[in-house]
């Protein structure tokens, strides 16, 4: 609370992604003005095509203020994405995700370690001077990484 809480979500892209809200540290100077600015600002942004308004639920993880009322909403939220068929959904998006971001990493590290070893450097050393095109170089990477 107090810094500007509202515009920080919308420059994140939360409020595009969040389906609960909570405010912490909710005893602080600022925090209904954030409240009401969030609620405000997802109340624009409302889409037409769901019956869910994102809730802003006040909380304090000091003293456990709003913690009941954080997990009431998480839970309906859970029941509403079940009552319309959402729920495998998102779960089968979400791994899909994941896995995507696994093999992407996994690729990744291997390429790196490609790129810096003793083959990359021959690789590197025959574009800079120029006795190999990139569009050949790019291909025999992909060849190098797509052999099975």
């Amino acid at each position: 609370p107090g810094a500007g809480d509202g515009i920080q979500a919308i420059k994140a892209g939360l409020l595009e992604i969040a389906d609960v809200f909570a405010v912490n540290k909710c005893d602080r100077p600022g925090a209904e003005q954030a409240v009401r600015q969030l609620s405000l600002l997802l109340e624009m942004e409302h889409k037409e095509s769901t019956d869910w308004f994102v809730p802003v639920i006040q909380t304090n993880a000091l003293d456990g203020t709003g913690l009941t009322n954080l997990r009431s909403s998480i839970d309906s939220h859970q029941a509403h994405l079940k009552t319309a068929g959402e729920l495998g959904k998102r779960r089968a998006d979400y791994l899909k995700a994941a896995l995507r971001e696994a093999l992407r990493a996994a690729i990744n590290e291997r390429v790196e370690s490609y790129i810096e070893g003793p083959s990359g450097a021959r690789l590197l050393e025959s574009l800079d001077d120029g006795g190999l095109p990139f569009d050949v170089a790019r291909l025999l990477l992909e060849k190098q990484f797509t052999q099975k």
